[in-house]
């Protein structure tokens, strides 16, 4: 209120000596300049003058040279604390009394309506030339709205006060350096200080060893001006000796000249979040650890599988192979054909168990891969039925095609394909009793979509059975397992296999004893040129009808019995072979003739088959056929990437690798 003084106080002084002197005019001009309610009164206090901002203090006229005006007299004053003031012992009472200057004294002036105005009051008595007191001049200072800010801003502090003394976080105050300077409640709960024993103590004090050169690094860039705050997770050392988890948020205050007067920090105890977080990865690290062990030891059992395949196939090549000469040699005796029969099913059954184990491993794991190109379905039953025609004739069976599909070329993996007809044909022969019959039959759903039926009036399904059918080692009652023996795995595999092709694979029976239906649908793809004709089955017939063959094959077997049995077998059907059992005798004999196809094993005494075939094929352009007991999909595409056309896994089906050998030799270079 001091600071009005000097503003007003010049004016004052010369509003006073132009009331002593009685010059009217000038006292009027002087009033009406000053920039605050003013007015002048005579000796007695009665109102003599006033400027229009004392109307708008009074919020009336008051009545000049009269008593009811006296000292203010028609309008209530009040201390600032509510308390009456005399009108006489007013501002104007005083100065006229004492005849000195009164200057500041803070009255509530209350108007007519009842509004109320505060005001700084000043009073400078004047004189006549005789030093007779004549009157005094009055000035009031509107203070309402500061008075209005300082009540907000007191009401203010006191909201701050209470929010800082009962928020849940903690809150300091810190000098630069990071002593504390007051704290609240919050912040003593979590540390276990109380606030005297903080406020003695500085940041670095209760913070973790490991944690304070971080903190420092953060002021210091603070304190330069680097940053304006910053927020830190540390640790806390409780006064009971606890380690806490707090997270710090801490801002500057900085004065005019921009530098750090105070900091002020937000402590929040984050101990559960941290320590959660921290069990998530200990959890996390012992997942990817349990994950990594499990997939290790699924790698070592593919492995193992790989492996046991390999250890099985090899010693039964020579077997099968053997078996096959021998069913096709005219001088076998009538009597031991029956044997030869029997040893061949169940080394084919052996094989097939075998398959069957490997192909499960794989889609299990997600590992069963396919090569898609066009396929003709009609070709690739009527090739299995060929294939099958001996076990037909042997139990007597009647087969019946009706492939009355008008396309049935679609996009897939004819060896897989092949797989699934071929298991649900074989399916069909194991389950349906001597003198039965079995139908193959084809129909087009629509345009996109074809439809294949295995029909037999085999031993059926019980209808508790069907929705089990397709899981792995399900083959329904005890009784049918004991029976007919097998491990289960042929239809789930099959509908595995459609089921990456987007086909489907389904099964009906009206019970036991009554046969069954197994239904594919597939979807179509346009018909090729090639397949209009059934060139397959042309092909085959001129194989029939002509089995000398020309190509000559290098073969390369370190397995002496496989190696002979091999090339026997391979030398009835017409084709010339040379054998080596090491990749250096290979290279020689690739070298010093020429060759049109390679069929190689993979495990070599000197090298690989795999560099074997890369060499072959850099050297002459030569296709080649790789022979192994390793049958896993990430050893057909070693195979692949090695350069050989085809992988045929041991025991060899002479068959299929004499289908495989033809397709090649007739393929363009």
């Amino acid at each position: 209120m001091s600071t009005v003084v000097p503003t007003i106080g010049p004016q004052v002084a010369a509003l006073s000596k132009a009331a002593g002197r009685k010059n009217a005019l000038e006292v009027r001009r002087l009033l009406e300049m000053l920039p605050a309610a003013a007015y002048t009164c005579d000796a007695r206090g009665l109102i003599t003058y006033f400027n229009r901002r004392a109307v708008e203090v009074w919020g009336r006229e008051p009545k000049l040279n009269h008593d009811e005006d006296r000292f203010c007299g028609s309008f209530k004053l009040f201390t600032p604390q509510g308390a009456v003031v005399k009108h006489e012992e007013c501002w104007m009472g005083l100065a006229l009394r004492d005849q000195k200057p009164y200057h500041g004294h803070e009255i509530v002036v209350e108007r007519p309506d009842g509004a109320r105005t505060t005001v700084l009051a000043h009073a400078n008595p004047f004189h006549d030339e005789f030093g007779t007191l004549t009157g005094a001049v009055n000035v009031l200072v509107d203070i309402s709205e500061r008075k209005r800010s300082e009540e907000a801003l007191r009401a203010s502090e006191e909201r701050l006060r209470a929010m800082f003394a009962s928020a849940a976080v903690g809150i300091g105050i810190l000098t630069p350096a990071g002593q504390f300077v007051q704290v609240n409640d919050a912040y003593c709960s979590i540390t276990g200080y109380s606030k005297e024993e903080l406020c003695a103590m500085d940041c670095a004090a209760i913070t973790h060893a490991d944690d304070v050169a971080e903190m420092n690094v953060l002021l210091e860039e603070l304190r330069a001006g680097a940053r304006s705050s910053f927020v830190l997770e540390k640790r806390y050392i409780t006064k009971p000796g606890g380690v806490v988890w707090v997270q710090t948020s801490v801002s500057a205050i900085r004065d005019a000249a921009g530098n750090v007067t105070n900091l002020t920090a937000l402590c929040q105890d984050v101990t559960d979040r941290i320590r959660a977080e921290q069990a998530r990865r200990r959890g996390e690290v012992e997942l990817r650890d349990a994950r990594d062990a499990a997939e290790a030891a699924n790698r070592a059992k593919d492995r193992f599988l790989a492996v046991l395949s390999h250890e099985l196939r090899t010693p039964l090549s020579p077997v099968v192979m053997t078996i096959a000469a021998m069913e096709n040699d005219p001088n076998l005796p009538y009597s031991m054909r029956d044997d030869v029969r029997m040893i061949r099913r169940n080394i084919e059954l052996e094989t097939k168990l075998i398959d069957d184990l490997l192909d499960l491993s794989r889609v299990a794991s997600g590992k069963l891969r396919l090569q898609m190109q066009p396929t003709s379905v009609h070709d690739l039953l009527q090739h299995i039925v060929e294939t099958c025609a001996g076990e037909f004739a042997a139990n007597r069976l009647q087969v019946k095609l009706e492939l009355r599909a008008a396309n049935d070329q679609v996009i897939g993996d004819r060896a897989r394909l092949q797989q699934v007809f071929w298991n649900l044909i074989r399916n069909a022969i194991k389950f349906t009793p001597i003198g039965g019959a079995i139908t193959l039959s084809s129909e087009s759903i629509d345009e996109v979509t074809m439809r294949v039926q295995v029909r037999d009036t085999g031993v059926g399904i019980a209808p508790d059975v069907l929705p089990r059918l397709f899981n792995a080692f399900e083959q329904g009652e005890e009784s049918i397992t004991r029976k007919f023996g097998g491990l289960g795995l042929g239809l789930a595999i099959a509908k595995a296999v459609l089921d990456l092709h987007g086909g489907t694979l389904t099964a009906a029976s009206e019970g036991a004893g009554h046969g069954a239906v197994f239904i594919v649908e597939l979807m179509t793809a346009h018909p090729t040129r090639a397949s209009s004709d059934e060139p397959g089955q042309a092909s085959r017939g001129a194989a029939a009808a002509q089995p000398q063959r020309c190509g000559r094959i290098l073969l390369v077997e370190d397995h002496a019995d496989s190696a002979r049995a091999l090339a026997k077998l391979l030398g009835a059907c017409g084709y010339v072979v040379k054998t080596a059992h090491t990749v250096a005798a290979a290279l020689d004999l690739a070298a010093a003739a020429p060759f049109d196809l390679l069929i190689s094993d993979l495990g070599l005494p000197d090298a690989s088959g795999y560099e074997l075939m890369e060499s072959i094929r850099a050297q002459y352009g030569m296709k080649g056929i790789a022979l192994s007991g390793y049958g896993m999909e990430e050893d057909l595409k070693r195979s692949r990437d090695a350069g050989f056309s085809d992988h045929v896994v041991k025991p060899v089906n002479v068959a299929q690798l004499e289908a495989v050998i033809r397709q090649l030799l007739e393929e363009k270079p």
